[in-house]
């Protein structure tokens, strides 16, 4: 096949367009092979991603809960401690014949300061056990 133009004349063979177009083919083929492997890419990445969510969500909510227990620990301390120093100033006060109004000397109640705590606490324990158990039930 003969092509001409204004100044030369251009001559292409079938196994030229053939050579040219397999090129391309290849080409196309390496492409799809790049795709493949940026697919697999960003399965590995995601995966990664996911993980590292979990493991979040997992520090987040294991980190509130051992918080969460341990103030309520340390809140029973408290009442003890507090309800022990009580009775021991009544104590020294009724030894030296001083008369306290009971009024100002009340033992405290766990109940009452527990639920301060939970009652404080208990909508963000809420939120945080579900975020964690959200992410259980999706995968």
């Amino acid at each position: 096949m003969v092509f001409k133009s204004n100044d030369s004349e251009a001559n292409i063979n079938w196994s030229d367009l053939k050579s040219a177009s397999t090129k391309n083919n290849k080409s196309s083929a390496e492409s799809v092979k790049g795709d493949d492997s940026v697919h697999t890419l960003e399965q590995k990445l995601k995966g990664l991603l996911n993980e590292k969510e979990h493991t979040a969500r997992s520090w987040l909510t294991i980190t509130f809960l051992i918080g969460l227990f341990f103030l309520i620990l340390l809140s029973a301390i408290y009442v003890i401690t507090y309800n022990n120093n009580l009775f021991d100033i009544m104590i020294a006060a009724k030894s030296q014949n001083i008369d306290l109004s009971k009024h100002n000397l009340e033992f405290m109640s766990f109940n009452e300061l527990f639920s301060l705590i939970f009652n404080s606490f208990g909508t963000s324990l809420g939120f945080i056990i579900g975020y964690y158990f959200k992410e259980k039930i999706s995968k």
